[in-house]
């Protein structure tokens, strides 16, 4: 089984997954169909309903992961599913920030979450945190609403505070938090990161970022710290209606 023990229910249940490596033998997550429907039973015990399937796209890391794979790749699972209790799934990207981002925005060939205005964006650890705004200005004005991937494992944006504080201000981007970083997978000082982005309420969303069913226990743990850290109107907010109305392409900022 997924877990060490059987997990209890993760109340209210109806979460939307938008960070999430599903796609079979794409990029770094599932090998294989198997584990990749694995995975997604563990998630739909947890609580899940809504899925976007988010491979990286990152060509020079990920030759493999292309436009025309993750689609077959979808069609391998989906059909794998069946009509049966399957949720809902989508499909989006996961885009490593590179000059290149810019042009594709403007151009319109950014693949977004479920088909939406939003882009789910990583930044690469050797980046400076100075050149952030203007970045996402950039996407912004292409008409681009970028999501921050797990913006708690970026150590100089941590570390410089006052421009993480002008993104959420500002209203250029939304902030996803990975939830196994909220049960130490990476680390102590992400951990503490992560928790202190909770509690001064710099999250938007909260997701998983899973891999691989090694990665279910984690989850589970990550959504018991968010829920015990969060009041229950701002956790349903951060994993069920942020996350919904992304997935449905609603306008939020």
């Amino acid at each position: 089984m997924f877990f060490k023990r059987k997990p209890k229910p993760v109340a209210p249940g109806g979460f939307t997954d938008l960070h999430l490596h599903l796609l079979p033998a794409v990029d770094d997550g599932p090998a294989d169909l198997e584990q990749a429907l694995a995975l997604h039973a563990g998630l739909r015990t947890l609580g899940y309903e809504r899925f976007v399937a988010t491979p990286h796209r990152y060509p020079r890391r990920f030759p493999l992961s292309t436009p025309e794979r993750a689609a077959a790749a979808l069609d391998e699972l989906t059909a794998a599913l069946g009509a049966g209790d399957a949720g809902e799934l989508g499909i989006g990207a996961e885009y490593m920030f590179e000059p290149e981002l810019i042009a594709l925005a403007a151009e319109g060939r950014l693949r977004g979450l479920n088909g939406s205005r939003y882009v789910l964006v990583e930044f690469p650890k050797s980046l400076s945190a100075q050149p952030l705004p203007e970045m996402l200005f950039r996407l912004r004005t292409a008409g681009v609403v970028p999501v921050l991937a797990h913006p708690e494992r970026w150590t100089y944006l941590m570390e410089d505070r006052d421009i993480l504080e002008r993104v959420v201000d500002g209203q250029s981007a939304l902030l996803q938090l990975d939830l196994p970083s909220l049960a130490g997978k990476n680390g102590g000082n992400v951990k503490r990161h992560a928790v202190a982005l909770l509690k001064e309420g710099m999250v938007d969303i909260v997701a998983s970022d899973a891999h691989s069913p090694k990665d279910l226990e984690l989850v589970y743990k990550g959504l018991m710290v968010a829920r015990s850290l969060l009041s229950e109107s701002d956790f349903i907010r951060l994993a069920c209606e942020t996350p919904r109305a992304i997935f449905d392409d609603a306008a939020l900022i």
